[in-house]
């Protein structure tokens, strides 16, 4: 069964057929229990056939899978008065999961990337780098980079050379420093300076520029940070915002959506006591932000793995503080303006991480979950 909701407005898909179809779409509002429904559409438009019953619940069927439903309702009242209401669903997501070597050690916090028409596995808790042309067939580029066995480091392809910024060294060790590469294999130490003693931040590259946003630093007065740092060329760094509107934050999801950068979700941890952030905030230059919504969709929102795919926002499972017990990776949501969300349950591949590294390879969504020796592609 998947369930989709969003306002007031419920969706589940059931009973799945041999022939990919769903022989049973239910579709519940509060706005309408009052109200007598009048018609139905979906496929953006096509009208079918459906029945509505005293509790506020339409069934229609069958509906293609996998596919986008555009469901539109019209309900009237006695009185004459009309209420819409629309939904989008995305159903029948479906996952590739393919097991890494027995010779690749079993990782966590590695971060996942795309180089040269490859796809990379970079550092964690082994200090070695990996790449596949296919996500299939591995090759170790090397077993010991000299930036060490960092997690929560920031990683990405800038000025055509892959960079490692920031991260942890085991329980205490902050090195503050950046590393890149032009083949993955020989490793510079560029720089080192006080303000990349972090780690859990965001990196994003835009109009030639990379930005490196919050983290946490494990300082008692502030730990966590809501400056933001740029770069034209990885080396000479200026402070452009030292307490963004946003507020302090790490763990949190960042890409680049419509010429914005994007910032959502995280966690706040201080003297004052913590939080999840479920918000997501937009900027054009990294100096001013917008908050674009108050809630993204899910309260998983710590390490969550932000991506634009389709023209679309896709956030993936992240950990939820508040219950050791949530699995990771258990819920997805999508937005086609960043404002307005679909949550996605009952789609998510099986996987006990709680922190994953994810890109767009060979225009597929794929995912290296931490702790896991696999990586997922969605079909």
């Amino acid at each position: 069964t998947i369930t989709v909701e969003t306002g007031s407005l419920r969706v589940e898909a059931s009973g799945k057929t041999s022939a990919g179809m769903f022989d049973k779409i239910t579709l519940s509002s509060n706005v309408f229990s009052t109200k007598k429904v009048v018609s139905l559409g979906w496929d953006i438009g096509n009208t079918g056939s459906f029945t509505f019953t005293s509790d506020g619940r339409i069934s229609f069927g069958p509906v293609k899978s996998p596919g986008k439903i555009m469901c539109i309702v019209r309900a009237i009242d006695e009185t004459g008065e009309q209420d819409f209401d629309t939904l989008s669903v995305i159903v029948g997501l479906k996952w590739d999961s393919r097991q890494l070597p027995a010779s690749y050690p079993n990782h966590k916090g590695q971060t996942l990337l795309t180089f040269n028409n490859r796809l990379w596995l970079i550092g964690g808790s082994v200090n070695d780098v990996w790449n596949s042309m296919d996500a299939q067939s591995w090759n170790l580029v090397t077993e010991t980079a000299p930036f060490g066995k960092r997690y929560g480091h920031g990683s990405l392809v800038f000025q055509n050379r892959i960079w490692v910024i920031g991260g942890k060294i085991g329980h205490d060790s902050l090195p503050g420093d950046i590393y890149s590469s032009i083949d993955g294999k020989i490793w510079n130490r560029e720089i080192s300076a006080s303000f990349l003693k972090r780690y859990y931040h965001s990196l994003v590259v835009s109009n030639d520029e990379l930005f490196l946003i919050s983290g946490i630093n494990d300082s008692p007065e502030k730990p966590c940070l809501n400056d933001i740092w740029s770069t034209k060329d990885g080396l000479h760094w200026n402070l452009i915002a030292e307490s963004a509107e946003f507020g302090p934050r790490y763990g949190h999801g960042s890409t680049l959506f419509r010429n914005s950068i994007i910032v959502a979700g995280g966690f706040y941890d201080g003297i004052d006591g913590s939080k999840i952030y479920t918000d997501m905030w937009s900027s054009k230059n990294g100096i001013t932000w917008v908050k674009e919504s108050d809630n993204i969709g899910f309260q998983n929102n710590q390490f969550l793995t932000l991506l634009n795919y389709d023209n679309k926002l896709w956030a993936f499972g992240g950990f939820y503080e508040g219950n050791n017990n949530t699995p990771g990776f258990s819920e997805i949501t999508l937005s086609e303006d960043g404002i307005s969300w679909t949550k996605i349950s009952g789609q998510s591949p099986k996987t006990e991480s709680y922190f994953l590294s994810g890109v767009i390879f060979n225009n597929k969504i794929t995912l290296s979950p931490s702790g896991n020796r696999s990586i997922l592609i969605m079909k």
